[in-house]
Parts: structure tokens; C-alpha cells; sequence
């Protein structure tokens, strides 16, 4: 990899900064905007963590709450995303400052959960906490192309919009999406703030329903959870687009013929620590192909590579780059 890939994301006192410069931004470009934040109660947190709802209400000075109705939590909605309004046009500062800091903490210490993030990100909308809240319960419902069928997907989750905002395919639907939200700001993989904007409608020409290629994508995210946990344990981060590389990497194993999770994470681990030519070498095509079907009991593609000879081994690693 390169030391761009391996870059540190920005740190605590860095971020924090950024996002106050954002808020401030918004304040000053759109004086009737508000600022909310969305809290995704299906990854919750702690009962004794001072981002619980039970302890949100408990704040000295307390927010407005709405829920963000899912269809398919209909009968659970006890873990309804809710929708905090941090700051209400025309307020001078915010009501709790300490509350952000919270806030962006939790989002970084869970931007490469396999389990999620809690704090899913911040917005700003024009529209009141109830208008915002019935487009993005309405906004989820799409028609999936891949199943034939409608469904509700949770596209507010920061893994999934970071992999759609990098999507120049998905710009036309995710100005769709966001509909009366201006601006929204998440902590991506990386740990780093990514600001995702609606394009105008001259700026995208792409449809306003997602395809084929959107759908299989956004399938992918529970493979790439995966992959993202094998990248934190190596030490490695993707500085920049980090879900889509990770999708790329995951798309092309599968196109090899690769489909047990375990050996997709091993080939997505090896793009990003070897390079991503490394399954052209010869013999790792050879056993890319051997493995490729295989049933789940027989020995994986990991540790067919770790028994080849050195010789070759560096063969794979020198070659992965050229």
C-alpha cells in the first residue's frame, strides 16, 4: 500500500474543529436551517452510556426528539432511529455544547463497528424535526431491482451513504434521498467527517432510482463489515473512498468465483496489503480457481497461499503492483 493508504484519520481535537466549522458554515449560508443529529437506536449503546436515551432526556438543556419510522421495525419501536435537533435558526451557540463532543466521540470510536454506529450523522434542513422525519422514513422505502420487490433499506446508515455518495451512478437518487436535508455529515471508515450534498439537477444525470449495480453494493456491506474488521486488526487504513475500494475489492473476488466470506476477506485483505494485481500471480489464480465453489469444508483459500513455498510467496507480492 501506499502511505497515503496507511494515512491516520484526523485526530480528536482536529475533528472536532472541522465539525464546528461546518456547523458554523451552515449557520451563516442558510439562516433558517437547522441542525439535527440522527441516532440509530438499532446499534445502541450502553444503558450507563450518556448517549442513552434514557439519559438524553435527563440533559439540562433538552432537544427536541422525533422518531424516524422504519417499516420494518413496525412492531419494534423501541429501536426507532431518532432525530435530535442540536440547534434551532436564529439560536446564538448551541444549547449543549458538550452534547457534540459526545456525539462525534461515539461516531469515531464506532465508525468500524461490525455492529454499527450509533450516531448515524448530522444534518441540515430548513424543514422541522417532524418534516425531516417523514421524508427519511419515506425515503428508504425503494423498489429493489436485485429481489423484485419493495423493501426498506436503512440508506442513513454512515457505511451505506459513504458507499452511495462515492456512487456517480447513485447521484441522482441520493438527491432523492436526502430531499429536504442540505447537508449531511458522517464519520466514514476512515474516521474522518465526509460531507454528503445533493447535486442539482443539472449536476446529475444518472436516474433517481437506484440499479442493479447499486442494489448488489449495498448487499455486499455485510461481507464488507467483515473485511473492515480484518483491516482494523492489520493495522491498515483506507484514507480515502474507503467503502468503495473495499466494495471494488469484494466485487472482484466474487467475480473470481470466490464466495465463502472468509476467503472473500482474505482476497480484499490482500488488495489492500499486497496490491490489488496480487491474484493475476499464476499460482494464486491456481488456487483462487481450486477454491471457487468449494464447500465450506474444505481448507480455505488463506491457508492453501500461507503453504506455498517463500519463493513464491514473494513472487505474488512483488507482482501484485506491476
Amino acid at each position: 500500500m501506499t502511505n497515503s493508504d496507511q494515512a491516520p484519520g484526523p485526530d480528536a481535537d482536529e475533528l472536532r474543529a472541522q465539525l464546528r466549522a461546518k456547523f458554523f458554515q451552515w449557520r451563516e449560508v442558510y439562516p433558517h436551517a437547522h441542525i439535527y443529529a440522527l441516532l440509530d437506536l438499532n446499534c445502541p449503546v450502553a444503558p450507563y452510556d450518556e448517549l442513552h436515551p434514557s439519559h438524553l432526556s435527563q440533559r439540562p438543556m433538552e432537544r427536541h426528539i422525533e422518531p424516524v419510522h422504519r417499516p420494518d421495525l413496525a412492531h419494534e419501536i423501541e429501536l426507532l432511529p431518532q432525530l435530535l435537533q442540536l440547534y434551532v435558526a436564529g439560536e446564538h451557540g448551541y444549547a449543549d455544547e458538550a452534547l457534540i463532543d459526545l456525539m462525534l466521540d461515539s461516531a469515531v470510536a464506532r465508525c468500524r463497528s461490525v455492529n454499527g454506529a450509533y450516531v448515524a450523522g448530522w444534518l441540515c434542513s430548513d424543514a422541522s424535526p417532524a418534516a425531516v422525519a417523514r421524508h427519511l422514513s419515506k425515503a428508504g422505502v425503494v423498489f429493489d431491482k436485485s429481489q423484485a420487490r419493495q423493501r426498506y433499506l436503512p440508506f442513513f446508515e454512515p457505511y451505506r451513504l459513504a458507499l452511495l455518495a462515492d456512487d456517480p451512478a447513485a447521484a441522482g437518487f441520493l438527491r432523492r434521498w436526502l430531499g429536504p436535508v442540505r447537508h449531511w455529515v458522517l464519520v466514514d471508515t476512515a474516521g474522518a467527517l465526509k460531507i454528503v450534498s445533493a447535486s442539482s439537477p443539472d449536476d446529475a444525470e444518472s436516474a433517481v432510482s437506484l440499479g442493479l449495480e447499486q442494489f448488489a453494493s449495498q448487499a455486499r456491506i455485510a461481507t464488507a463489515r467483515f473485511v473492515v474488521m480484518a483491516l482494523t486488526r492489520s493495522g491498515i487504513t483506507i484514507a480515502t473512498q474507503p467503502e468503495l475500494r473495499i466494495d471494488a475489492a469484494i466485487r472482484s473476488a466474487t467475480h473470481s468465483g470466490l464466495s465463502r466470506t472468509e476467503d472473500i476477506v482474505f482476497y480484499a485483505l490482500n488488495v489492500f496489503t499486497l496490491g490489488s494485481r496480487w491474484a493475476e500471480h499464476p499460482q494464486a489464480a491456481q488456487l483462487i480457481r481450486q477454491v471457487a465453489g468449494a464447500p465450506d469444508d474444505q481448507v480455505g483459500l488463506a491457508q492453501l497461499v500461507a503453504a506455498l513455498p517463500d519463493v513464491v510467496l514473494d513472487e505474488i507480492a512483488a507482482s501484485a503492483h506491476e
